[in-house]
């Protein structure tokens, strides 16, 4: 069984059109959610808490996290973090800008930098909330 009989499509020709819908489609639900810019800053120094800085619609909160420890094989890169930074999904946001302060040779948990991430962004959604609230 080929992917034509599994969609019930006649042709390739309507599958890539199914698809370049699907694709359409898929960002334009992205940006409808996801629609609201934020601007992440990280800083990490070896020996020192970390920092992460979010801020949107004129406010930013600032979180803290544990020590940025040496690395013992494998270093954590900037690319990796803005990776792990920029992932918003199932909240307004959108990331516009990431700045990453970081230490060569630095090292922290894959799960210390989402809940990081997490706690700033909640943060700042409770900060809009509240703000709503009061308008």
């Amino acid at each position: 069984m080929n992917i034509l009989e599994l969609t019930n499509l006649s042709s390739p020709e309507e599958l890539f059109a199914a698809w370049q819908l699907h694709e359409r489609m898929r960002a334009f639900h992205e940006r409808e959610i996801a629609s609201v810019p934020l601007d992440i800053r990280f800083w990490g120094r070896l020996g020192w808490k970390v920092a992460l800085t979010v801020s949107a619609l004129d406010w930013s909160v600032t979180v803290q996290g544990g020590k940025l420890l040496p690395a013992d094989a494998r270093p954590m890169t900037k690319e990796y973090l803005h990776m792990q930074l920029n992932e918003l999904g199932g909240t307004p946001f959108f990331a516009r800008e990431i700045e990453i302060e970081l230490s060569q040779g630095a090292f922290m948990p894959l799960g210390a930098v989402g809940e990081l991430r997490r706690r700033a962004v909640d943060k700042l959604v409770g900060v809009l909330c509240e703000l709503a609230d009061e308008v």
